[in-house]
């Protein structure tokens, strides 16, 4: 289609031109127009990826969910003690055992102290003094000395922790009364808070089959009394060993008496030489310090038997530290000898010596150490030999 033919060739020309520029601004525009879009679009790119960068630097953290370990995963428990000790620290050592508490003897174990000889009444005569202390009172810490003069006098020390309240009221005030086999004397306690004293005067070898003097004993009990808070009170030793112990029921069930005394067994006589129990036995018998003389014989017709077999023991729980002090008085002739469980033995078989009081009966005598204690079995024509029957006792310890 040509230009308009009513315009002359100068309108024409001015037409043409306005055309053709109109053109050039659209393409210009048009241009412009597209760049305008792709750096917006550029811009919105950017803007997503910063957005969801920031969104991701500032989400919150998801709850805690606890996740249970899968079987498979869970490893296998180490036995406790199993693991070995690093090659650079040094293997760990055992503590070492604690060893037992070792008695300490009232006054020093001074007996010289104790009977203060200047001080007594002149009817004691004069004398000397000695330590009698036996293996029961040892391990209690107590001490007892002799006095021998024209009356004997013995004065037996505790630490006042050891001495039951019946036994000390017994003896608050002076009361006589047999002693030992076949003794006689008065007795009377004085005290202080740490230490306990009992006081006997007796007969002495001039003065045997005499009463004691009305208030002799008191005397002698006030001289000794004013010397107690100057002693030193002592203490016990650790009574162990024999826990399972209790008596003289205990020990026969931890025996085969029937076979050791071929026969019955029925209770005995209270100890080998007929003596009784005194105030110090019982002491030391309710403090722990001694289990028996507990004994047994065979039950038999007393008119037509013609042996008569016995078996005594006496256990001293804890009482290891007088081993030396009990050979020398019960068996100074003893040998050494075998007892399966014990640590040292000694036997004093009297086969040939038939001078025991109340028996022409031979007398065998065994004492054995297990460590802690001591325990000392007296037999009498016995069955079974002496030492299998202590073997059993330590085997049922």
């Amino acid at each position: 289609m040509g230009l308009n033919e009513e315009l002359d060739q100068a309108e024409q020309l001015e037409l043409r031109s306005r055309i053709t520029a109109g053109a050039r601004s659209l393409s210009v525009r048009r241009a412009r127009r597209a760049r305008l879009t792709a750096a917006a679009g550029a811009t919105v790119a950017v803007a997503i990826v910063v957005g969801a960068s920031a969104l991701a630097l500032y989400r919150p953290a998801p709850p805690h969910i606890a996740q249970t370990p899968s079987p498979t995963a869970t490893a296998s428990p180490t036995p406790t003690g199993s693991s070995a000790p690093s090659p650079s620290s040094p293997p760990p050592t055992a503590p070492p055992p604690t060893a037992p508490q070792t008695p300490v003897a009232v006054a020093g174990g001074s007996c010289d102290d104790v009977i203060p000889s200047a001080e007594l009444p002149a009817a004691v005569g004069q004398g000397t003094v000695d330590d009698v202390t036996s293996t029961s009172l040892q391990t209690l810490g107590a001490l007892s000395c002799r006095w021998s003069g024209t009356w004997q006098v013995q004065v037996d020390l505790f630490p006042a922790e050891v001495v039951a309240e019946g036994v000390a009221d017994r003896y608050a005030s002076a009361r006589c009364e047999p002693i030992g086999y076949d003794g006689y004397g008065c007795r009377v306690a004085r005290a202080t808070d740490e230490l306990w004293a009992l006081v006997t005067v007796g007969p002495g070898a001039t003065t045997y089959g005499e009463d004691v003097p009305e208030g002799l004993v008191d005397q002698v009990a006030d001289a000794v009394g004013a010397v107690l808070p100057g002693l030193s009170p002592g203490a016990p030793g650790e009574r162990t060993g024999w826990e399972r112990f209790a008596g003289c029921d205990d020990i026969g069930a931890a025996i085969d008496l029937p076979s050791a005394l071929g026969g019955t067994p029925v209770e005995g006589p209270v100890s080998a030489d007929g003596s009784r129990p005194d105030p110090l036995h019982e002491i030391a018998a309710g403090a722990g310090a001694v289990i028996g003389s507990c004994a047994w014989t065979e039950d038999a017709d007393q008119s037509e038997a013609t042996s008569f077999p016995t078996l005594w023991v006496t256990i001293y729980p804890g009482g290891a530290a007088g081993w030396d002090r009990l050979v020398q008085e019960l068996a100074p002739a003893a040998v050494d000898t075998t007892v399966a469980g014990a640590e040292k033995a000694v036997i004093d078989d009297r086969e040939d010596q038939a001078d025991q009081v109340g028996t022409a009966d031979p007398l065998t005598r065994l004492l054995l150490r297990d460590g802690e204690s001591i325990v000392v079995l007296e037999s009498r024509e016995l069955a079974r030999d002496l030492r299998e029957v202590a073997a059993e006792l330590l085997e049922a310890r």
